[in-house]
């Protein structure tokens, strides 16, 4: 992943950034470490941004990981997710502030799969 894109993903996930970037981990084969709460970025075999998902729980540590393997089981998935990047979150971050670092990752690197990210600008029920 190009530095500034780094920078980027860093900068929205602003003060909800548990640790850096982690990765690229291989897709089917590397997993990245547990984690409860993060945000992920899939590349295709050509560098483009295939995917961007969420995950979080309050006590599943492997919980991200778990959603990974999700996605990995869809074969149309498969053949496009080559690697990963999780922007791992805080574990106190609150499930709406996943959601709102999801959508502005998800507005940045514009995947061509998956559509129904979460808005931004939505204001908490």
């Amino acid at each position: 992943m190009p530095a500034e894109t780094n920078r980027a993903l860093c900068e929205l996930a602003g003060p909800h950034l548990g640790s850096e970037i982690l990765g690229p981990f291989v897709v089917g084969v590397e997993w990245p470490p547990s984690r409860r709460r993060g945000v992920y970025v899939v590349f295709d075999p050509l560098g483009e941004c295939a995917y961007v998902g969420k995950a979080f729980s309050l006590l599943d540590s492997q919980r991200v990981r778990d959603r990974i393997r999700d996605h990995v089981t869809n074969l149309v998935k498969r053949e496009a997710f080559a690697e990963l990047y999780l922007v791992p979150l805080r574990d106190e971050t609150l499930p709406r502030q996943v959601e709102i670092v999801e959508g502005w990752v998800a507005r940045h690197m514009r995947p061509y799969l998956g559509s129904a990210h979460p808005n931004p600008f939505r204001r908490p029920r």
